[in-house]
């Protein structure tokens, strides 16, 4: 299974934990969304996106190195964990346990920086990548 996959998985196991713990979908979701991210990054979803040098309407989590998206996934596995031995219910426990999340995807994203000696967030992006592979695609054809 690939690392996106298992992302996904666990991205719907959060938001199902979110719908069935009285988050409304939407406004609600898009802010403990940014209150784990922003804690495990320090840095928001738009910065993170800009960074990258994304398009407005492109989804970050498929520009994201395999370091962001394991450090994404833990994040929320533990916002799901917490939800669960807690039993949070409503917005305001949830927004509690997401901030607690992202703290925790902080401290893993720190110790990892200090072992690689660079900041986990990175300016790489699948764009290029993309562009290189339609490339070399149409140069086939020719």
């Amino acid at each position: 299974m690939t690392l996106g996959l298992k992302n996904d998985l666990t991205r719907n196991a959060l938001t199902d934990e979110w719908k069935d713990r009285g988050a409304k979908e939407g406004t609600e979701f898009a802010i403990l969304t940014s209150t784990i991210h922003e804690g495990t990054f320090e840095i928001s979803i738009q910065h993170h996106r800009k960074h990258k040098l994304l398009p407005t309407r492109a989804n970050l989590r498929d520009h994201m190195t395999h370091l962001e998206l394991a450090l994404t996934s833990l994040s929320e596995a533990t916002a799901i964990t917490l939800h669960q031995d807690r039993d949070s219910q409503g917005f305001s426990e949830l927004k509690e346990d997401a901030i607690e999340a992202g703290e925790a995807g902080k401290e893993a994203r720190e110790g990892i920086e200090r072992r690689i000696g660079r900041s986990v967030v990175s300016s790489q992006n699948h764009l290029e990548k993309t562009k290189r592979q339609e490339q070399k695609r149409i140069e086939r054809q020719q």
